[in-house]
């Protein structure tokens, strides 16, 4: 009976000793096989099992758009949640260039801002003057046909220039005032949102005194309704503001226009036929200091007028852009390609220097080329590199093709050098970090610690310096950089913090992982 109890005993050593090995073995290793269904090859990728795959670059197929990753089952796979439990083979999917994709929903931010919830009549946030918004409009799927849109306001308590409103004092004062975003895309409603302007706090030492003057040329009285001088279109005048005392507290102010009417450069202001000709416009100089005139608004008012035409025409016009070579105008011949990010400066030079009507406006075919001023930028548009023109459209129908010389080009995208990264350092102030992807250091901490990731990566300037930082299970918490050992579902144990790179380089194919032991605080 003795000698059997001991072999009994024996024998449950072993099978514990087995079971012991098979929980610290190094965790299964599946192949992630990517089909890029014609497109550019992405290589294959060895990931841990429950490990998430290293997002790869987007493959390019001609004459169709990248839609996203797909799994065999044709449902999208997500990069940041989806992780591999067997081997796998990832799908490319595709459209075509030429195909229409409806938007199925626009995501409206601002950054550091909370906007009112879209078309509710019950909501309207109140807003400083002065203060300016920049909207954000993030389109699904990112790849939809038409992302068209503008942005107007209800009226003149908002101003919009691009994507960027300011709120500004208005024509009826403070008060109510609302964002409308129309889409082109017939199947999204139109967007309200809806605020109040309240003055903006008095500062600790205000400004008292304010004089604005233009040389020699006389500003009308300030704030004031009945008197509108007339100004005839061409009249330039620079704007000199003193203020007292010069050692307020907020001195800051902006120069604008009321509308298309008087382009503002800096303190100069120029008054010009405008988009709906000719007419009213005011000259409003915003301080920040709400002190200053109606809430921080100075504001003069004119009317626009054309002098007697004194019929002398133009006889040539003459358009360079420095060291850049433009294609011949209206030429539809020639196209010649221009890498996107290419950014010329347009010289429009008329002989003679006194003709009468110089009036011009610089505009492009789509949004392939974005025009600021006399700047045109060559931007990836949006349904990417292809045909775009710049067109300068002269009032006076004897210059080019009734008045419109046209610049045609081909954008396309530049090859930008990769720089691979050379080291990524990984630190926390609150704890000397395990060694990385070593299963064999997993040190204890304390459920209830809290760390902050610094993750330092060289050369500074490597290309592609994303990534992303996750838990391995619910023993950890990631916030940002910031992680956080709790319980967890399964309650102490093992956890891993991963930091999976797009530079497969980096690490164990993209992954940086630490391990480690969550275990209950001993109390006293």
């Amino acid at each position: 009976m003795k000698k059997l109890m001991i072999v009994f005993l024996f024998a449950f050593m072993v099978m514990g000793f087995a079971a012991c090995g098979e929980k610290d073995a190094d965790p299964e290793v599946y192949t992630v096989t990517f089909d890029t269904s014609g497109g550019t090859e992405i290589a294959s990728q060895t990931v841990a099992s429950g490990a998430l795959v290293s997002e790869p670059a987007a493959p390019v197929r001609e004459g169709f758009i990248f839609t996203g990753i797909w799994n065999d089952s044709d449902t999208p796979w997500d990069f940041a949640t989806d992780v591999v439990t067997a081997d796998v083979t990832l799908v490319a999917h595709w459209i075509g260039e030429d195909e229409e994709v409806a938007v199925e929903s626009v995501e409206v931010s601002v950054a550091g801002f909370t906007l009112p919830e879209a078309n509710n009549a019950d909501e309207r946030f109140e807003v400083e003057l002065l203060t300016s918004l920049t909207f954000v409009l993030d389109f699904l799927p990112a790849y939809a046909t038409e992302q068209g849109y503008t942005i107007t306001t209800s009226n003149t308590r908002a101003e919009v220039d691009g994507n960027t409103v300011n709120f500004v004092y208005g024509i009826g004062g403070l008060g109510n005032v609302s964002v409308f975003i129309d889409f082109e895309d017939a199947g999204q409603e139109r967007l309200e949102y809806r605020f109040r302007t309240i003055a903006r706090p008095a500062v600790e030492n205000p400004i008292t005194h304010v004089l604005i003057t233009a040389g020699d040329f006389d500003l009308p009285a300030p704030n004031n309704a009945e008197e509108r001088p007339r100004v005839a279109l061409g009249t330039t005048f620079t704007l000199e503001i003193d203020y007292l005392p010069e050692d307020a507290t907020n001195p800051n102010y902006t120069v604008t226009s009321s509308n298309t009417r008087a382009v503002v450069e800096g303190h100069t202001v120029t008054f010009v036929e405008g988009e709906t000709g000719n007419g009213n416009v005011s000259i409003r100089v915003f301080f920040e200091d709400s002190a200053v005139g109606n809430f921080g608004m100075v504001e003069y008012r004119f009317e626009t007028f054309e002098e007697e035409d004194l019929d002398v025409e133009i006889d040539s016009v003459t358009v360079t852009a420095g060291e850049f070579e433009l294609p011949e105008a209206n030429n539809a011949d020639e196209r010649p390609e221009v890498e996107i990010g290419t950014t010329i400066t347009l010289d429009v030079a008329i002989l003679p220097e006194d003709a009468s009507n110089q009036s011009y406006t610089i505009t492009t075919t789509n949004s392939r080329a974005v025009v600021d001023g006399h700047t045109v930028t060559f931007v990836f548009g949006a349904t990417g590199p292809g045909n775009v023109s710049v067109r300068i459209q002269f009032e006076d129908p004897s210059v080019g093709v009734n008045g419109l010389l046209e610049y045609r080009f081909l954008t396309v995208e530049g090859e930008e050098p990769e720089i691979n990264i050379d080291s990524v350092v990984v630190t926390s102030l609150e704890l000397d970090m395990p060694n990385v992807n070593d299963a064999g250091d997993r040190p204890p901490v304390d459920i209830g610690t809290v760390i902050t990731l610094v993750i330092d990566i060289l050369p500074e300037n490597a290309s592609n310096q994303n990534y992303t930082i996750t838990s391995s299970n619910s023993r950890a918490v990631v916030d940002g950089h910031t992680v956080t050992f709790v319980f967890g579902a399964g309650g102490p144990g093992n956890v891993s913090i991963r930091i999976n790179f797009a530079d497969t380089s980096v690490g164990n194919n993209g992954l940086l992982e630490y391990r480690f032991l969550t275990v209950e605080a001993e109390t006293e």
